[in-house]
């Protein structure tokens, strides 16, 4: 349960970066950033437990490839694609050595 408080919050914080455009393509933000952590990031998953073990300083460095795979997900799943590639660099930058174990521990369990 307080897993799903975690993600829920994570979400949450990602949200807050909604990008500033005239675009009404946006309305679905928070949709997006639930899509892109609670299934784009689960199925990356092995891979984040893989980057614990190696250290806070390659979570830093994995921050492009976490992007990269959360936009081919957004992609196979035809979501709106400029707004998929701004909630994938969101959450990719929101991911670090804090949240990642709790961020993986969440996503196990839910």
């Amino acid at each position: 349960m307080k897993s799903h408080t975690f993600l829920n919050d994570f979400i949450k914080e990602c949200a807050q970066e909604k990008p500033t455009t005239d675009d009404a393509k946006f309305v679905g933000w928070e949709e997006l950033i639930f899509t892109l952590v609670g299934f784009g990031l689960k199925i990356i998953l092995p891979e984040l437990k893989e980057w614990v073990k190696m250290g806070a300083t390659l979570i830093t460095m994995k921050r492009l490839e976490i992007k990269k795979k959360l936009i081919k997900y957004a992609m196979e799943r035809e979501l709106d694609f400029p707004a998929a590639e701004q909630a994938a660099e969101v959450i990719a930058n929101k991911i670090d050595e804090e949240n990642i174990t709790k961020i993986i521990r969440a996503l196990e369990s839910s």
